[in-house]
């Protein structure tokens, strides 16, 4: 049987196998940090810290 890797990950992300980097629409995540690299496109309206996955995950999207 062929092995086939899926680029697709949770919650629409694409995985970029060249940099390890999951696209998130607007904006690139670093599994290895445990963060985005890049800042919020919205900028402070979605909270002071630029780079966090929304200020509260549990109620809040990162679309």
């Amino acid at each position: 049987m062929e092995s086939f890797e899926q680029n697709l990950r949770y919650a629409g992300q694409y995985f970029d196998t060249e940099t390890g980097l999951h696209f998130n629409t607007f904006r690139f995540y670093d599994p290895q940090i445990g963060r985005f690299i890049m800042s919020d496109p919205i900028g402070l309206l979605g909270g002071i810290n630029l780079y966090q996955y929304a200020p509260n995950p549990l109620m809040w999207v990162n679309p």
